[in-house]
């Protein structure tokens, strides 16, 4: 499964794709309880700029 997106709207499609929900900023606080969420890498590419998994799988980079 794809993880990493070029921009926001790709990777709010990869959230959708995971846990078959909408990406809703404002109640991002409660997403936790898919375990999923979108992170913003520090060092991006031009291909990575979002990484869309688990705390744990994000540690693990």
């Amino acid at each position: 499964m794809k993880k990493f997106a070029r921009n926001k709207t790709e990777a709010k499609k990869l959230f959708k794709e995971r846990t078959h929900f909408e990406w809703n900023s404002e109640e991002h606080h409660n997403q936790g309880r898919f375990n999923v969420t979108i992170f913003k890498l520090s060092k991006p590419t031009p291909k990575r700029k979002f990484f869309v998994g688990t705390h744990f799988e994000w540690m693990e980079l």
